[in-house]
């Protein structure tokens, strides 16, 4: 998440703060955080999100939290061994993920092993 933790300072409270409705967008989750895109840290994406959702929480506003779970780049195949290897408990912890993850793929064609 763009910013880190102290942004959530700056969009529900001071300076930062305003009456309309305003959105948070973090890209991804913390599978996507494995291979360290753009210095991703999977640890770091549960606990800003879950410090965004305090802050929201603080500042008396609404926060949801929105799932995506389909993937528009890979097969349903390479998704369940993802899945199936991020099932593990010792692999579940590392990821320090509170809510597991399951992705569907949206393409239906045939290909890729």
């Amino acid at each position: 998440m763009a910013g880190g933790a102290g942004a959530g300072r700056r969009v529900f409270t001071g300076a930062g703060a305003v009456s309309r409705p305003r959105s948070l967008f973090a890209v991804g989750d913390q599978k996507q955080s494995i291979y360290s895109f753009q210095g991703a840290q999977p640890v770091l994406f549960g606990e800003t999100g879950r410090e965004m959702a305090r802050r929201a929480r603080e500042a008396e506003k609404q926060f949801e939290a929105v799932k995506l779970h389909t993937s528009f780049r890979t097969l349903q195949g390479i998704l369940d061994a993802v899945d199936r290897v991020t099932d593990r408990p010792d692999i579940q912890q590392a990821l320090l993920s509170v809510d597991k993850v399951i992705h569907q793929a949206a393409r239906t064609q045939a290909g890729g092993r």
